[in-house]
């Protein structure tokens, strides 16, 4: 483990994430809202990922939506670049929502900011990886509106099908080796 993961692994951030995620799972595949946290932080550490962007992974669920605005404490973070980070992933993944894959006429955006790019890639990445293994199956109506939406942010950030294969990989092969610290064989 890097020394930058162990660091964000022991920040306010992620303590404040564990919090708020202590022991919830999707209603739809029992998956450990955690998993999308670490996974996606794996995902930053291939993309060699700012520590700033990191921290702000840990954050961005806390925010994401208008009705947690309200509740958003900046106290969970340690400096103003990581809120500056949360609040403009904000914004952006908000400008582009499953709904307007639909039509077809709108794209995702970039942000100007290159950590919150890398934070759309690993949020991409890994929510993609997992609606492909899990709610494909269990949700089939969304299937193709989640797939286009998924690959329009990931063309949008550059992100080829060969470095998501590549990403997803790394993802599960560090999920494994983490399991098998804590349940060896």
């Amino acid at each position: 483990m890097s020394d930058v993961h162990s660091y964000v692994l022991g920040s306010v951030e992620f303590a404040a994430i564990t919090d708020h995620y202590s022991g919830k799972k999707a209603k739809r595949t029992n998956i450990p809202y955690m998993q999308h946290i670490i996974e996606g932080l794996y995902a930053l550490d291939a993309l060699d990922a700012s520590v700033d962007a990191r921290l702000a992974f840990c954050l961005h669920p806390l925010a994401e939506r208008d009705e947690d605005l309200p509740r958003f404490n900046p106290l969970y973070a340690s400096n103003p670049t990581v809120v500056m980070n949360v609040m403009e992933y904000r914004n952006t993944v908000n400008r582009y929502l499953p709904a307007h894959a639909e039509d077809g006429t709108r794209r995702p955006h970039l942000s100007p900011l290159r950590d919150v790019n890398l934070m759309l890639i690993a949020d991409k990445t890994q929510t993609r990886k997992d609606f492909e293994l899990f709610q494909q199956v269990t949700n089939p109506a969304n299937a193709r509106l989640l797939d286009a939406y998924f690959k329009n942010w990931l063309r949008v950030l550059g992100v080829t099908e060969d470095r998501y294969r590549a990403l997803t990989s790394e993802m599960m092969e560090r999920a494994l080796q983490d399991l098998a610290k804590v349940w060896p064989t």
